[in-house]
C-alpha cells in the first residue's frame, strides 16, 4: 500500500487564538467594569459558556487570568485539556 500524506492547516478563529492546547480569549472592559466587577461570559468552542466574575481581580490593561482545563484537548492525553488564558483590555 502507498503512503497517504495530509498537509493541515489551521483556520483563524474569530474569537481564539491557539498557543499549542491553551486558548486565548481578548476581553475588553471599560475602566468603571474593571474597578467595580464584571461578570464575564466566555462562548467556548464545544458550545458551552464559562462565566466567571471579575469583582475579586485585580483587572489591569493587558493582564492576564488563567483559568484551567478550559482550554482545547490534549491530543495524546485523553481526557486532559489546556488553559483558557482571558486577557484583558481596557477602554475609557
Amino acid at each position: 500500500p502507498l503512503p497517504i500524506a495530509l498537509t493541515l492547516r489551521e483556520k483563524r478563529h474569530k474569537s481564539f487564538q491557539r498557543s499549542g492546547a491553551d486558548l486565548i480569549w481578548d476581553c475588553r472592559l471599560s475602566k468603571r467594569q474593571a474597578k467595580a466587577g464584571a461578570v464575564v461570559k466566555v462562548p467556548l468552542l464545544d458550545g458551552s459558556v464559562f462565566t466567571f466574575s471579575t469583582r475579586d481581580m485585580d483587572v489591569t490593561d493587558k493582564a492576564e487570568r488563567t483559568f484551567a482545563g478550559k482550554g482545547m484537548p490534549k491530543s495524546k492525553s485523553p481526557g486532559v485539556f489546556g488553559n483558557l488564558i482571558v486577557r484583558f483590555y481596557l477602554r475609557p
